[in-house]
């Protein structure tokens, strides 16, 4: 799971990235939404740290559900096959590794998403277009699919429970 590390922090480091590059094309002020309704309109600057902000809100935040894991009581731990992971010291490291790895997946998605919705702020405020909705329904899909793979990642066995019964 080490590559899912790898992918949240370059997920992380390519949505600043883009936070940087959109900031750097953006006119003074940068209006959210439809021009003819009542858009949010904002500083680029504001803009800048709004947007740096909740990148990292986002991810601290879930960096932190993913280490404070090991310290919730067993029963505040919602999972399948609880028992089974709660059985020795081992199950339980691999679980609380499992947990983090999922989160920081979670995260990963969640800076997909927010790079994604940074270009659309950034088509509404450019002359160019460029059509980046229909990512959204891919990232969607990515979500649905990281919020099953939860629940069959801990439908398993543990694998320290497969090598005693082997």
């Amino acid at each position: 799971m080490k590559i899912v590390k790898a992918l949240w922090i370059f997920s992380f480091l390519g949505c600043f990235g883009v936070i940087v590059l959109t900031y750097a094309h953006l006119p003074l002020t940068v209006s959210i939404g439809e021009v003819e309704s009542d858009a949010l309109v904002i500083s680029k600057d504001a803009y800048f740290y709004y947007s740096t902000g909740i990148l990292l809100l986002f991810n601290i935040l879930l960096n932190i559900i993913g280490k404070v894991i090991q310290y919730v009581p067993t029963q505040g731990i919602i999972i399948p096959n609880k028992k089974l992971w709660l059985t020795n010291i081992n199950t339980i490291k691999e679980l609380f590794f499992l947990v983090k790895s999922w989160v920081r997946g979670l995260a990963f998605i969640s800076n997909l998403f927010l790079s994604v919705v940074i270009g659309i702020v950034y088509d509404m405020n450019s002359r160019g277009h460029f059509v980046l909705g229909w990512v959204l329904y891919i990232i969607a899909g990515l979500a649905i699919f990281w919020i099953t793979y939860f629940f069959v990642l801990f439908l398993s066995k543990p694998s320290h429970l497969k090598k005693e019964f082997s």
